[in-house]
């Protein structure tokens, strides 16, 4: 009797078990079939601009518009992709040739294998406008993690560059020299929302939302946000933040090697530190010290340029004040034009 007992017991433990399992795999079922399908519907609503460029095996996404030299080369911060510069690139498009691009898995770009480092990223750069026919002079500009990649090329084609704007630019020590949330905090963060993307979690729980949904930011910005949101919902965004933020102390390494410019046209761009760029409050002090430190460090690259601390604006320059983007291309655009020098002590605006 108590053997039969346990074999009813038994089986009804594997029943449930059963009915568990086929439910947990009905709902990741579903979630796959909701991020395809809302995937879908976003490519409609939101159709890319540009064109893809077939570059060693895999398509990079590139947005060239205007026309004149040199070609102004947009560099998007860490996971971002070329919507991001949606309020800059039409109007600098009025007075020169202007591209943005989508690093591999980001934005409109197919997801490609090999390392994330900053060396690898200027190297595919590199690629996509020689297969793009998109030749030199170049005009640099990058924001965050993007000021990385420029540097680094810059460093790879000196002969090939002739002015870089950094926006709120990454420094290559601030993973040591900040404080707060360490990289691996945020890399750990991120490996929890790459598992959760292809099932839809990004949006529904709004984590893709959330990444461009920035406080107090202008009402251009509110209407542009909805292309970048869509693009950071796609399936490999997450995995492929997570990676370049893996390779981001390496890339600061490379980026370390970058010790002049010498006389080449710079402008640095930098968020306001009243408004501050999203430190803890118990660091935010210290923090934001300590960015101005790594800012005016960036600016002393060369000895032919200046700093502006962008007031009322965020890490995202270009999305509060992108007219401050614009003026600091059109400068190093005409110094480059004209050997014309832009030395300046730094200033707000």
């Amino acid at each position: 009797m108590a053997t039969r007992k346990r074999i009813s017991i038994t089986r009804v433990l594997i029943l449930a078990a059963t009915v568990v399992l086929s439910i947990a795999v009905l709902i990741l079922a579903a979630g796959l079939v909701f991020q395809r399908s809302a995937t879908k519907l976003d490519e409609q609503r939101y159709p890319m601009p540009g064109e893809m460029v077939e570059v060693n095996g895999h398509r990079m996404h590139l947005d060239c518009r205007g026309q004149g030299n040199p070609t102004v080369i947009l560099d998007a911060g860490l996971g971002d992709s070329a919507s991001t510069w949606a309020l800059v690139q039409p109007e600098v498009a009025k007075f020169t040739r202007v591209c943005s691009y989508d690093r591999p898995g980001l934005g409109w770009s197919d997801p490609a294998p090999g390392p994330r480092d900053t060396r690898h990223v200027a190297a595919q750069l590199e690629d996509l406008l020689q297969q793009a026919h998109i030749a030199a002079p170049y005009l640099l500009v990058g924001h965050s993690f993007g000021g990385y990649n420029q540097l680094v090329f810059q460093s790879l084609h000196p002969d090939q560059v002739v002015g870089i704007v950094l926006v709120d630019s990454s420094h290559p020590d601030q993973v040591n020299r900040l404080p707060g949330p360490s990289i691996d905090d945020y890399a750990s963060d991120l490996r929890r929302k790459m598992l959760g993307a292809p099932f839809g979690l990004q949006r529904l729980t709004g984590w893709c939302r959330d990444d461009y949904t920035f406080p107090n930011v202008p009402q251009p910005w509110q209407q542009v946000a909805p292309v970048s949101i869509a693009l950071d919902c796609r399936t490999p965004v997450f995995r492929t933040t997570y990676n370049e933020m893996l390779a981001f102390r390496e890339s600061g390494k490379q980026v370390a090697a970058v010790t002049t410019l010498h006389a080449l046209p710079l402008i640095v761009l930098s968020h306001d530190p009243q408004v501050g760029i999203g430190f803890p409050p118990q660091v935010a002090k210290e923090g934001e010290a300590k960015w101005n430190t790594m800012q005016e460090e960036l600016r002393a690259l060369s000895t032919n340029s200046k700093r502006i601390i962008a007031r009322t604006s965020m890490h995202y320059i270009e999305s509060y004040r992108p007219e401050l983007v614009i003026q600091a291309i059109h400068e190093v655009y005409e110094a480059a034009k004209t050997g014309q020098s832009i030395s300046a002590a730094t200033t707000e605006q």
